[in-house]
């Protein structure tokens, strides 16, 4: 799995184009995120939402999470305790990184690696 073209309001993924942010399970599923306002995800990526992409059949070793083009959005810090606890490695980024990084995680192999992406702000 690859992620392409990524830009404000816009993902590509494996020449599919989303235009609401998505959830990469570590099973390779996509989903788009839910909630927020009008199409696009919510600035607050909660606990739960972290936890329910952990609940894949794949446990993810690594989990990605894009803040946005601007780092708007904001992860609950519950989230970071629960994963860490969990034995999950939690990275919030910018979205333009955490694509990057997604991308090399994917290219290594090594680890199972799941991600949301904020497309926006």
């Amino acid at each position: 799995m690859k992620i392409g073209a990524f830009k404000f309001g816009s993902i590509e993924i494996d020449g599919k184009r989303y235009a609401k942010d998505v959830l990469i399970d570590s099973g390779c599923s996509i989903n788009k995120r839910k909630g927020g306002f009008l199409k696009f995800g919510s600035h607050n990526i909660s606990k739960d939402e972290i936890e329910d992409l952990a609940s894949s059949e794949v446990k993810p070793d690594l989990i990605i999470v894009g803040l946005g083009t601007s780092s708007a959005a904001r992860l609950d810090p519950e989230a970071t305790t629960w994963a860490s606890e969990s034995g999950i490695e939690l990275v919030a980024i910018p979205s333009a990184e955490a694509v990057e990084r997604f991308n090399q995680e994917q290219e290594e192999g090594s680890k199972a690696v799941a991600a949301l992406i904020h497309i926006t702000c």
